[in-house]
Protein backbone atom coordinates (compact mmCIF):
# COMPACT_ATOMS: atom_id res chain seq x y z
CA UNK A 1 0.00 0.00 0.00
CA UNK A 2 2.84 2.30 1.18
CA UNK A 3 4.20 1.83 -2.64
CA UNK A 4 1.15 3.38 -4.26
CA UNK A 5 1.02 6.82 -1.75
CA UNK A 6 3.93 8.11 -3.93
CA UNK A 7 2.98 8.30 -6.89
CA UNK A 8 -0.91 9.12 -5.66
CA UNK A 9 0.36 12.21 -4.46
CA UNK A 10 2.70 12.98 -7.85
CA UNK A 11 -0.48 12.87 -10.01
CA UNK A 12 -2.51 15.05 -7.70
CA UNK A 13 0.48 17.43 -6.92
CA UNK A 14 1.44 18.37 -10.49
CA UNK A 15 -2.36 18.45 -11.90
CA UNK A 16 -2.88 21.00 -8.77
CA UNK A 17 -0.13 23.08 -9.66
CA UNK A 18 -0.61 22.60 -13.50
CA UNK A 19 -3.97 24.36 -12.29
CA UNK A 20 -2.56 27.19 -10.61
CA UNK A 21 -0.35 27.60 -13.20
CA UNK A 22 -3.20 28.13 -15.81
CA UNK A 23 -5.51 29.94 -13.18
CA UNK A 24 -2.13 32.50 -12.78
CA UNK A 25 -1.87 33.05 -16.69
CA UNK A 26 -5.75 33.01 -16.91
CA UNK A 27 -5.51 36.27 -14.22
CA UNK A 28 -2.79 37.83 -16.26
CA UNK A 29 -3.77 37.26 -19.69
CA UNK A 30 -7.52 36.36 -20.37
CA UNK A 31 -7.51 36.29 -23.70
CA UNK A 32 -4.39 33.89 -23.73
CA UNK A 33 -7.42 31.40 -22.30
CA UNK A 34 -8.41 31.19 -26.19
CA UNK A 35 -4.87 29.78 -27.45
CA UNK A 36 -4.24 27.34 -24.81
CA UNK A 37 -7.33 25.98 -25.25
CA UNK A 38 -7.18 25.37 -29.20
CA UNK A 39 -3.71 24.21 -28.54
CA UNK A 40 -4.60 21.62 -26.34
CA UNK A 41 -7.25 20.45 -29.06
CA UNK A 42 -4.43 20.43 -31.43
CA UNK A 43 -1.88 18.57 -29.54
CA UNK A 44 -4.91 15.83 -28.89
CA UNK A 45 -6.05 15.90 -32.04
CA UNK A 46 -2.48 15.62 -33.46
CA UNK A 47 -1.35 12.72 -31.07
CA UNK A 48 -4.54 10.70 -32.03
CA UNK A 49 -3.96 11.26 -35.79
CA UNK A 50 -0.41 9.95 -35.28
CA UNK A 51 -0.12 7.33 -32.56
CA UNK A 52 -4.03 5.83 -32.43
CA UNK A 53 -5.39 5.86 -35.80
CA UNK A 54 -1.75 5.77 -37.23
CA UNK A 55 -2.07 8.26 -40.06
CA UNK A 56 -5.64 6.40 -40.86
CA UNK A 57 -4.48 3.29 -41.46
CA UNK A 58 -5.80 1.19 -38.48
CA UNK A 59 -9.21 0.41 -39.08
CA UNK A 60 -12.41 1.74 -36.88
CA UNK A 61 -13.64 -0.24 -34.44
CA UNK A 62 -17.36 1.02 -34.20
CA UNK A 63 -17.64 1.87 -38.01
CA UNK A 64 -18.95 5.48 -38.79
CA UNK A 65 -22.92 4.39 -39.93
CA UNK A 66 -23.43 3.84 -36.34
CA UNK A 67 -22.32 6.88 -34.95
CA UNK A 68 -24.55 8.96 -37.64
CA UNK A 69 -27.57 7.29 -36.53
Amino acid sequence: MSSAVAPIFGVLGSCMGCMIFVENIAKQEPSAMNLMTFSTFLFIAAHGLIFTSKFFTVENKIPLKYRVI
